[in-house]
């Protein structure tokens, strides 16, 4: 009997995190204080992680505690980017442009994907075994809201890309 983690956990892209985020996102309009707030993370999220954000998560330091302080922090820019990560739950385009990469470089040592949901603290890195994308600072374009944001050229990056086409694109190249 497969367990329910071993299907995406499979994948040469994995972006079932990203399901998974929006799905606690939702819920935190039910907690009533700091500590519900981590508690729906951490059960909702972390512990429904995908081996990729597990190690996106070792090697970055996130915890429940720093997501929440992140999401209060840019609470309306997560709430625009929303539709952009989306865009990358259906992954048969990702799969191509990873076997492209693959021919492209056939001694490479091959690396799973993860496409994350991060805590606007990185937009990706390698470990060992993975690529570790962080979509939510990837994903942003012209049309989210950035009021929130201080770094100004991460605003800057995002401000660039026009919408939609744009973010998919950069995540190809």
């Amino acid at each position: 009997m497969l367990k329910p983690f071993e299907p995406p956990n499979a994948k040469d892209v994995i972006t079932i995190d990203i399901k998974h985020f929006w799905e606690a996102f939702d819920q935190l309009k039910t907690g009533k204080t700091f500590d519900d707030s981590v508690r729906i993370i951490q059960t909702v999220y972390l512990d429904w992680a995908s081996n990729g954000l597990k190690e996106f998560a070792r090697v970055r330091y996130f915890s429940a505690e720093f997501y929440i302080e992140r999401i209060k922090k840019y609470k309306k820019f997560y709430e625009s980017v929303r539709e952009n990560t989306l865009l990358f739950l259906d992954t048969k385009d990702l799969s191509g442009i990873i076997e492209r990469t693959r021919s492209l470089y056939a001694d490479g040592k091959l690396a799973k994907v993860a496409i994350t949901m991060g805590p606007m603290y990185s937009g990706g890195t390698l470990s060992d075994n993975y690529v570790l994308i962080g979509i939510e600072m990837l994903a942003g374009d012209r049309n989210c809201d950035v009021s929130e944001i201080i770094n100004e050229n991460l605003k800057t990056d995002i401000l660039a890309r026009s919408g939609q086409a744009d973010v998919l694109q950069r995540i190809a190249n």
